[in-house]
């Protein structure tokens, strides 16, 4: 089953007719429009001299807020700035104080922690006037939605006037003060909380001055992952350009992207050191590196970096606890995964939700215990609307909040058992099992020419997940690990395939033996060499001769000779059971695979070779390299028999007998005495004990071949000279043994 389809495409035909005029060749100027290229706006992308800036006084109260603003300064009052503690929050706080600070007004700023919550906290606002009063309570990145709040706040501090700036959805009624919003009368809706407070300088003073704050703005928009369009690519553009701060000019050394610095390094390597501070606690942090403008420190760098060292190791700890619980998961009756501790870190829930939600192609939420009540932050797959899911459920829930993709919410602990069920109740006819990955363009070798390359420039700003993905099916010529495991692969078509992290690691066997695949990746070029390289986004095998070492390998590694009782099923029996939502089918070899097709209904079903990429509901898995994923299927079928017996795996295990003809790759396994000998010899010499087989292999020099090496391996385990398990040798006995003995020997030997 393909799961690579190409992303539907809208385009206006005149406005291609247009791109084509520029040179772009037809395919990619239909891309180039259904990207929001047109005609009209074709200077916003092609002319790096352009920019231009809406009105700020478009905004709904802009005026009010300004007039307010400027008096207050005239009358010498000094302001409270209330902002958030993400990244966009505080550099949106910074703006603010920056800009109050160079005209020599007295503002302070107040951050609340993570442990606080989002959004506008009275006691907090109190406090700071009972330690020093103001005159003027202004907020950024949040606000428009406390109503209660305000209210609150205005009944206790009678003398303050406060403004809200804000860009998040408009609630049904306002708070009762001024307040601006860019979804309020602005002819650009999706502003940043930094967006917004730099419309507001902007306002206050003019474009020019408010362009001095555009690198701060443009590290909030990219942080909120605010479309890259409009006035928010001017933003990034001239901001990512022009950095004039010196804490983010730090902060991009140390993190070695100053040479470089695009929207999508900055997305990587600035925004989350600055969010991570917010995250584990400390936003303070991260707002006094965002206050330096000119004197950052290296010891305030340090700092921040220490913030998302600690970070990591928080979330690797956090993977280490939830890995624990995945083992107790039964994915036959999971739709959505539900992972709880007591005192998880808040801040990394939402990043380890989507962790796992990438490693196991399903729905994830992470909740952490907090007081009477959970917390959670859940992270969907692309064909799930996850806040839809929520609002179903919202009568069980304290509160919630979030997007299509992701969701933050609050359960009473009582509640809890019950929304786990009844989200599942209500995603049991949500197929998860079919992940499908999307390209926009398919892949030539052209694009390797480095003209080609840069024509991918007029996109720029982009985030990650929004850079062009090329798709080819082709097969690997050479692959391997670089760095700390990661994987390496290169295609026959020339290019060079990277993938940053080990979640593609279990296909570098397959790869390493000339694999067909269906490979998806975007275009980098390496800042060293110069070299146009992809970095892959997904990858899936499709069958090939060149499997059929593989093939025998795995099947050698689980074949014994002694009988084993096992449930044996006709294959009407097996029909019935195939028809079941939670089965897996068992093959050795694609052909055997093509075969049953023939016989038995499986065109539904999920295929994986060696290895499952992600639980499938009615899935195939040819030639397992392992067999731990059957404890997750009620039923498991194993397809085939010939003249020797394969091993029981458990319970939910049948095996029927379709009377497949003998693999063709187990024809022409020839071993002898001297093969025999010099496997056993190697394999004591060099204390293989606990050493994966296919690497020990690798590691050394034999006469001969892999298939001939397993075959020797399955002969030594029938004479019990070796014990296996989990395909490293755990034992090696130094008794002699004649192996003529071996049924296997005889089967596989020459003579």
């Amino acid at each position: 089953m393909n799961r690579f389809f190409k992303r539907p495409m809208n385009f206006n035909d005149d406005d291609v007719k247009f791109l084509i005029s520029l040179g772009y060749e037809k395919e990619y100027a239909r891309f180039l429009n259904s990207r929001g290229i047109t005609k009209q706006n074709s200077r916003e992308y092609f002319d790096d001299t352009y920019f231009f800036t809406h009105d700020p006084f478009k905004m709904t109260n802009m005026s009010k807020v300004v007039e307010t603003i400027k008096k207050a300064v005239d009358e010498g009052k000094s302001f409270l700035i209330y902002g958030d503690y993400d990244a966009d929050g505080l550099t949106a706080s910074a703006i603010l104080k920056l800009f109050f600070d160079h005209n020599g007004v007295e503002s302070r700023v107040v951050i609340p922690t993570r442990e606080d919550g989002y959004g506008l906290h009275v006691d907090l606002v109190v406090n700071e006037y009972v330690k020093q009063a103001f005159d003027l309570l202004i907020t950024v990145d949040c606000g428009i939605s406390n109503v209660e709040e305000i209210g609150e706040i205005k009944r206790q501090l009678t003398d303050i006037d406060i403004i809200v700036t804000d860009h998040h959805e408009l609630p049904p009624v306002l708070p009762d003060c001024l307040c601006i919003n860019c979804k309020m009368g602005y002819p650009f809706a999706y502003l940043s909380g930094a967006g917004v407070a730099l419309k507001l300088v902007e306002a206050l003073s003019d474009t020019k001055t408010a362009l001095l704050y555009s690198d701060l703005a443009s590290i909030g928009t990219i942080a909120d992952m605010m479309p890259m369009e409009d006035e928010n690519r001017q933003i990034i553009k001239y901001g990512l350009k022009n950095v004039r701060h010196r804490g983010l000019l730090k902060l991009a050394e140390a993190t070695r992207c100053d040479k470089e610095l695009n929207a999508s390094t900055a997305a990587m390597k600035l925004c989350p050191k600055i969010n991570s501070a917010g995250r584990v606690g400390f936003p303070l942090k991260a707002l006094k590196l965002l206050l330096m403008e000119d004197r950052a420190t290296e010891s305030a760098v340090k700092d921040l970096i220490d913030c998302n060292t600690l970070r990591q190791n928080l979330l690797e700890a956090l993977m280490e606890k939830a890995a624990l619980q995945v083992q107790k998961v039964d994915f036959s009756k999971e739709k959505m995964l539900f992972f709880v501790g007591d005192d998880w870190q808040k801040g990394i829930l939402g990043i380890g939700a989507n962790r796992f939600k990438e490693l196991y192609k399903m729905p994830v939420a992470f909740l952490t215990k907090d007081g009477e009540n959970y917390v959670g932050s859940a992270r969907g797959v692309e064909e799930l609307n996850l806040f839809e899911l929520f609002s179903s459920v919202s009568d069980l829930l304290v509160r919630f909040g979030g997007h299509k993709g992701s969701v933050g919410f609050t359960v009473r602990k009582d509640n809890l058992a019950a929304l786990k069920d009844e989200i599942n109740k209500k995603l049991s006819d949500y197929d998860g099992n079919v992940q499908y990955s999307y390209y926009d363009l398919e892949f030539s070798s052209e694009w390797l020419d480095k003209v080609n390359f840069e024509k991918l420039s007029c996109l720029e700003p982009y985030l990650p997940n929004e850079k062009p993905v090329f798709y080819i099916h082709d097969y690997c010529v050479t692959a391997g690990t670089f760095g700390n495991g990661n994987l390496k692969f290169t295609l026959s078509c020339g290019i060079e395939i990277k993938s940053f992290g080990n979640e593609f690691i279990p296909y570098l066997r397959a790869l390493k033996y000339g694999a067909e695949c269906d490979v998806s990746f975007c275009l980098e070029r390496d800042k060293y060499t110069d070299k146009i390289f992809g970095s892959l986004v997904d990858i899936d095998l499709t069958n090939s001769l060149k499997f059929d070492e593989l093939y025998a390998c795995n099947f050698l590694q689980r074949v014994v000779t002694e009988k084993v009782d096992r449930k044996w099923i006709d294959v009407d029996t097996a029909k019935q059971l195939l028809k079941q939502a939670n089965v897996l089918a068992v093959f050795n070899t694609y052909l055997d695979y093509e075969k049953a097709l023939k016989r038995f209904a499986l065109s539904d079903f999920g295929i994986d070779f060696f290895f499952q990429r992600n639980f499938k509901e009615k899935g195939v898995l040819i030639s397992p390299d392992k067999t731990s994923v059957f404890k997750n299927y009620h039923t498991v079928i194993v397809f085939g028999r010939y003249d020797h017996y394969m091993q029981d795996f458990g319970e939910n295990v049948f095996y029927v007998d379709v009377n497949f003809d003998e693999p063709t790759c187990l024809m022409g396994i020839n071993i002898d005495r001297k093969v025999c000998g010099e496997v056993y010899n190697s394999l004591s010499v060099c204390q293989a004990s606990k050493k994966d087989l296919h690497t020990f292999f690798d590691n050394q020099f034999f006469y001969c071949d892999r298939r001939q090496f397993f075959a020797c391996i399955a002969v030594l385990k029938e004479l019990k000279l070796v014990r296996v398990e989990d395909e490293k040798i755990v034992e090696i006995c130094r008794e002699k043994k004649n192996l003529t003995d071996s049924f296997l020997y005889k089967r596989f030997s020459l003579k």
